[in-house]
């Protein structure tokens, strides 16, 4: 026979359901950040630059706040946050390669959208990243499909 657990607030049903809205909170938040763990992401588009599949730039956002990838001649990696629709990137680093001056400069464009980076919107396979004014600043396909 299953057991019913009831919980008594002493302070009354509205700090009740305060709590109640405190844990949902933190629920989708945690969910939120599931959103993009263990995802990965190729741009279409960065700022005004349209990017095909051979650009070969592709982000990965890993399940532990670490972020990778290649911005078409250098790897690069890093952390990520997530706080409901905020996004930032640190602790970023990349190798020193070179390259030719074309694939050099998607390369300077996608580091510089990446950095300025302060929100997303996640829209099925579609992630698109946004400065703190609210300006789309790199827009991405999902590569993968978890």
């Amino acid at each position: 026979m299953a057991k019913t657990l009831t919980l008594s607030f002493p302070w009354g049903s509205w700090a009740a359901l305060g709590l109640a809205f405190i844990l949902a909170a933190v629920g989708a938040s945690s969910a939120r950040s599931a959103e993009l763990a263990g995802s990965e992401w190729r741009p279409t588009q960065i700022g005004e630059l349209r990017l095909g599949e051979e650009a070969g730039i592709f982000l990965r956002f890993a399940a532990d706040g670490r972020v990778n990838g290649h911005g078409g001649c250098n790897g690069f990696f890093g952390s990520y946050e997530l706080s409901n629709d905020t996004l930032t990137f640190s602790r970023m680093g990349v190798t020193q390669m070179a390259c030719p001056e074309e694939i050099m400069g998607r390369e300077q464009a996608f580091f510089a959208a990446l950095g300025k980076v302060k929100s997303f919107v996640r829209d099925g396979t579609v992630l698109v990243l946004s400065d703190d004014s609210g300006n789309e600043v790199a827009r991405f396909q999902q590569t993968d499909w978890d």
